[in-house]
């Protein structure tokens, strides 16, 4: 089913993200249309009426991207995008919990500016305080499911790398700083969207190059996936600068947020925006340092490893139904 590799754990855990995806796609409908439903004609078009499609729209993009991370990463058997997975949950149950005193205050604002109407506001309340719930029940089940999984093929890396324990682990720092790609790409873009949507005016020359600097952000993402895997070493010194350059860019916009001068327009998302870019700054650390280290792995065998399957672990080259007991194991 879907690619999924057989097994006793892998659809199960599927079907936890997607059932998760499924109900908080639904409440955040809910709150979507109970908001816009509510606000009064003629309400100011500012920061306050952009926050709340924001952060949904932000949240809907994160649940579909769960799913689809979740997929590759069962279909592949990549225990250590299934680890980031459970990390990157908790980070949304972080986002999602933050997320109620801002769209409190937001329809406070437009309460006491007489735009918008509270009648539906109890049943929204009891849905914003249930999605971090719902959240938290499932980042508690995908961390069983996923130690399940691992135990179910954690074996997958000996069998595709081999006995050698230093090429496995080297095989291994492979795999989180390609996780770590993937998951500077979805908090980057969800910083700048954020960025774009609710503090910079269009008139703004930042605008112009922060929508700029999306793709080539993007570009440059996929090229470090191209660049580790063919062993490219200039290229991978080239792909560190610009990592230290996106580091430097996001300290640059935390410290401002807080700074006298410039904290007015940060009002009504500072705290989503500290939180999205906290993360990125931890992430892009740990991809910098994992990139020194895949370049340090270079020339050691590895790339032929990785060019024997860019699908990963398939079913049709490492059968779990293989004659004889298997050995489950682990991450070294």
């Amino acid at each position: 089913m879907l690619g999924l590799p057989p097994g006793r754990w892998s659809k199960p855990l599927f079907a936890t993200v997607v059932v998760t995806a499924v109900v908080v796609l639904a409440f955040l409908a809910y709150i979507f249309a109970t908001f816009q439903g509510n606000v009064m004609p003629g309400a100011p078009d500012g920061d306050d009426s952009h926050t709340i499609p924001t952060y949904l729209a932000l949240f809907i993009f994160a649940e579909v991207y769960q799913v689809v991370v979740c997929w590759e990463a069962l279909r592949n058997r990549n225990i250590i995008q299934l680890i980031g997975l459970c990390l990157f949950q908790c980070m949304m149950l972080v986002y999602a919990a933050i997320q109620y005193d801002q769209i409190r205050n937001v329809i406070a604002d437009l309460f006491q500016s007489k735009y918008y109407s509270l009648n539906q506001w109890p049943v929204m309340k009891s849905l914003v305080i249930a999605i971090p719930c719902v959240l938290g029940a499932s980042t508690l089940l995908l961390g069983f499911l996923t130690y399940k999984a691992y135990q179910e093929f954690g074996w997958a890396i000996y069998k595709y790398v081999g006995a050698d324990i230093s090429l496995r682990r080297k095989y291994v720092c492979f795999l989180i700083f390609i996780t770590l790609l993937k998951y500077d790409f979805f908090f980057f873009l969800g910083f700048t969207i954020q960025f774009l949507v609710i503090v910079l005016n269009v008139k703004d020359v930042e605008f112009a190059l922060t929508v700029v600097v999306i793709p080539v952000t993007i570009a440059i993402l996929y090229l470090a996936l191209v660049f580790v895997k063919r062993e490219n070493r200039f290229a991978m010194g080239g792909v560190i600068v610009v990592l230290f350059a996106g580091l430097a860019y996001f300290l640059f916009k935390l410290v401002r947020m807080y700074q006298p001068s410039q904290e007015y327009k940060y009002i009504a998302t500072r705290k989503t925006l500290t939180t999205f870019a906290v993360i990125t700054i931890v992430l892009l650390c740990a991809t910098i340092v994992n990139a020194f280290v895949c370049i340090k792995n270079f020339g050691s065998g590895l790339r032929e490893v990785i060019a024997k399957d860019s699908g990963g672990y398939e079913e049709e080259k490492y059968p779990l139904n293989e004659v004889g007991p298997r050995p489950r194991m682990t991450i070294e």
